[in-house]
């Protein structure tokens, strides 16, 4: 009696397109000569089941920290408002278009989502990013977050066997600390058209303020 196997259709999406060709290498076990936004192979674990994975790469954020519309020009609002305004978090029209465009319709189909995003703050929050924008078109994906020590054989196997949840807690993190910096990098720069004697826009007054900013 023939053993029935199950197929899952997997988008796997990488932070880096060099590292997205060595996964693909890795797990298809295959040299990737061509790259077309994306590359589709089979990979199997058990007998049982094979990913119909799909790869693909995305380049660093997919969304932007911005004023609320209210508040975008400097003429209408004083600039203490510009320390603790609200910031909203829009996708990249122009220069992430194509990106975006490209994960809403492979992610088509897909059962799940592996996300393998640099295992760092950013990382995570690139990560969250992507779910947002994949779940608009599938909302029924199961996520993973793949986390990998190295592009080593081995460890990229165990990162997908192993892959676990989005660490929300970074995740926030990130946003805050990119919140904070888009509030008191246009706070300072309001002063520069007026002959402030401010010019230039520095981290150091900013680790301040988020410091102040957090402990409020």
């Amino acid at each position: 009696m023939a053993t029935s196997v199950e197929c899952i259709k997997v988008l796997n999406v990488v932070e880096k397109l060099s590292v997205a060709k060595m996964l693909a290498r890795i797990l298809s076990n295959q040299d990737v000569k061509e790259w077309n936004q994306s590359h589709t192979f089979d990979y199997q674990i058990d007998a049982g089941t094979v990913f119909q994975m799909v790869v693909t790469s995305v380049k660093g954020h997919l969304k932007d920290m911005t004023f609320l519309s209210n508040v975008r020009s400097f003429k209408f609002c004083e600039p203490i408002e510009l320390f603790d305004v609200n910031v909203d978090k829009v996708p990249k029209l122009e220069s992430q278009k194509s990106t975006i465009g490209h994960l809403c319709r492979v992610v088509e189909g897909c059962k799940r989502l592996y996300l393998w995003l640099d295992c760092d703050l950013e990382g995570e929050s690139i990560a969250k990013e992507v779910v947002e924008v994949c779940q608009e078109v599938n909302f029924d994906l199961l996520i993973r977050r793949a986390r990998f020590p190295s592009l080593h054989k081995n460890d990229i196997k165990a990162a997908f066997r192993d892959a676990g949840q989005i660490n929300h807690r970074l995740s926030h993190a990130a946003d805050f600390r990119r919140i904070s910096t888009t509030n008191q990098k246009f706070g300072f720069s309001y002063f520069k058209p007026f002959g402030s004697g401010f010019y230039g826009f520095s981290n150091r007054p900013g680790s301040v303020f988020l410091f102040l900013k957090q402990n409020t």
